[in-house]
């Protein structure tokens, strides 16, 4: 009777020694393993990183050395505008400038500038963060000298921010330029940054830039902690009951992209309508489909998610989703005695697939005569020269279907993308709408676009248009509709119903 109690004891005791024993030895081996695995990862994602750095600023060099030869010209209205001309058509670039012995006195956004009151550095390429017209706003400059005289072309620093971020995902990843760094947050460091001798870093071959990131001991354990707990579930179950192990496995931790797979299977993903509008009396003529996660109560909002839906190829399968729930909630029901257009964002990786068209068939075959489809191209990558993507744009088409440009002006919307694949329609970007009565330069850009458009034959809509003053401009440019919080925010299907009910329809733009 004495003897089961220390038996018992003696198994216990033996079990727990058993148990750290193992739980020990393989978490060593789940840390060597994380480590190597963190260390790919990471130098992967900066490898990914400097690629889309180098096309950035390949194009602001080419920007640049197109307006070489105006290094030295005196800041007349001719050179003025000639430097407006070029910002207007080039991706990426948000000012250039002139400068003579580092003195900058002619500028894309401000004209004339007085002698002394900007000055900039002699690297090639560099972060600054004190640019005058637009102070706090991080900027990445790009300089062209020729003799005394110098050119720069200044590039928007949330986009290398936005390539940062994305970089990001395990350790926070650094620019690092001759003179200047910049954070994954964002922000601008005016001084020379010093890598550790642990970290990773990696040089661009073609411009003076490096990335660089620290993996330390927390950021191993950290990882170890959110993604390895399967393994460290393995070792416990052996001494567990199938019921914890079914526990321990079905509470691990899953990651962002399994998290969005489960949405969509929940239908936790619903379309939202902005409308669009047009008319001196704005009354709607179409709506753009917008989609929101929602989450146990909670909107998570498009940026969170959308990024890694177009890395991971989830876009797809989420667009097709959203087709069918917006044809069979609203498109296939709704009757209107005038042309109305329904438009979906399109990435690029759908719009080179073999699947689109037929993913699209399902809204074309079951809206009326006036309901229209518009596909925006929204994705920032270069799609001229795809024989899949322009094929499937011939095929739409030939069915109808029109092509909208977004964020005209701000990404990879050239003038080449124009001439290889012709758009129906270009969207202004809210960047240069936000900026009417602020900057003239922005007006000068929405006059150049509209001018373009008419040229070509495209509609004009302007985005993010929130309030009367920024109307009565963009009435004044010509036959543009209208897209903004000032008409309205995006509505749930239903709310959208009750809004067309309560706006008088007008014809197509």
């Amino acid at each position: 009777m004495h003897k089961q109690p220390r038996y018992q004891r003696r198994r216990i005791a033996l079990s727990a020694i058993i148990f750290i024993a193992c739980l020990s030895g393989s978490a060593l081996f789940l840390y060597v393993q994380t480590s190597i695995w963190l260390n790919a990862q990471q130098q992967n994602a900066m490898a990914l990183a400097k690629n889309q750095l180098n096309s950035l600023f390949s194009h602001v060099q080419r920007s640049a050395q197109s307006m070489y030869g105006l290094a030295g010209a005196p800041c007349t209205t001719q050179t003025i505008e000639a430097l407006r001309r070029q910002l207007a058509i080039t991706p990426n670039v948000g000012n250039i400038e002139l400068a003579a012995s580092g003195e900058v006195y002619c500028s894309s956004l401000q004209g004339e500038v007085p002698r002394g009151a900007d000055r900039r550095k002699s690297y090639q390429l560099y972060l600054a963060s004190d640019i005058k017209a637009l102070n706090g706003h991080p900027f990445v400059l790009f300089h062209l000298q020729n003799g005394n005289y110098g050119l720069y072309t200044s590039t928007d620093g949330y986009y290398i921010r936005n390539i940062l971020e994305s970089a990001s995902e395990h350790v926070p990843v650094i620019l690092s330029t001759a003179w200047g760094w910049m954070s994954q947050d964002g922000k601008v460091h005016p001084s020379t940054y010093t890598a550790s001798d642990k970290a990773i870093v990696i040089q661009s071959g073609s411009y003076p830039f490096s990335l660089a990131a620290a993996i330390h001991s927390g950021n191993v354990i950290q990882t170890c902690l959110e993604d390895g707990r399967l393994m460290i579930a393995i070792l416990i179950l052996l001494s567990a009951a199938a019921a914890l192990f079914s526990y321990l496995w079905t509470g691990r931790p899953r990651t962002p992209e399994k998290l969005l797979t489960e949405a969509m299977k929940n239908r936790e993903l619903h379309p939202y309508f902005q409308p669009i509008v047009k008319g001196e009396h704005p009354a709607p003529v179409g709506c753009e489909v917008l989609v929101r996660w929602l989450h146990k109560g909670n909107i998570i909002p498009p940026d969170q998610f959308i990024p890694m839906a177009e890395q991971t190829g989830l876009i797809i399968p989420l667009t097709q989703q959203l087709i069918i729930d917006v044809t069979d909630k609203f498109a296939a029901h709704y009757q209107t005695s005038t042309p109305f257009y329904i438009s979906f964002n399109i990435s690029a990786r759908h719009l080179q697939s073999a699947s689109i068209e037929d993913d699209f068939d399902y809204f074309l075959r079951r809206v009326g005569s006036n309901i229209n489809l518009v596909l925006e191209i929204t994705e920032r990558e270069m799609l001229t020269g795809n024989d899949t993507a322009l094929n499937n744009i011939e095929r739409f088409k030939a069915r109808g279907v029109r092509f909208a440009l977004d964020d005209f002006g701000t990404g990879y919307s050239t003038l080449e993308i124009l001439h290889q694949m012709p758009v129906d329609i270009i969207k202004i970007d809210k960047l240069f709408t936000s900026g009417i009565g602020v900057h003239r330069l922005c007006n000068d850009i929405i006059g150049n676009i509209t001018d373009l458009a008419t040229r070509i034959g495209a509609a004009v809509i302007a985005e993010g248009v929130e309030t009367e003053a920024q109307v009565d401009f963009l009435r004044h440019q010509g036959d543009i509709a209208y897209q903004g919080y000032f008409f309205s925010r995006p509505l749930s299907v239903d709310a959208f119903k009750n809004w067309l009910s309560a706006n008088a329809a007008a014809g197509e733009p």
